[in-house]
């Protein structure tokens, strides 16, 4: 679960901008747990959308400033990887990692 700060319109003071983990038991969510605080190298970044591969990475798009904006990507330990996004589909452009490749960081 994304927790996102207060955006364009809203009235309320919005999220923590983190990222929250649940252990999913049936139908109910239980024992949530900050997954990622979104703060990397010092820059508190601002989780958006995300998406899980088939790697077990889970890619969630950050508004911050240059350099930390656009796809970070985590390790499903929470761990943030680094490097190059390659990406295995002509077609893929967006977070949503559709097609019938798959993306990596190298």
């Amino acid at each position: 679960m994304i927790s996102t700060g207060q955006g364009p319109g809203d009235t309320g003071p919005g999220g923590k901008c983190e990222v929250y983990a649940f252990d999913v038991q049936g139908t109910k969510a239980t024992n949530m747990r900050l997954f990622t605080d979104m703060m990397l190298d010092g820059i508190k970044c601002g989780p958006d959308g995300m998406r899980a591969d088939v790697f077990g990475n889970l890619w969630i798009s950050s508004n911050a400033p240059l350099g930390y904006a656009g796809v970070l990507c985590f390790t499903k330990e929470a761990k943030p990887r680094r490097g190059e996004i390659v990406v295995m589909d002509a077609q893929q452009q967006t977070i949503a990692l559709a097609g019938t490749g798959a993306a990596e960081v190298r």
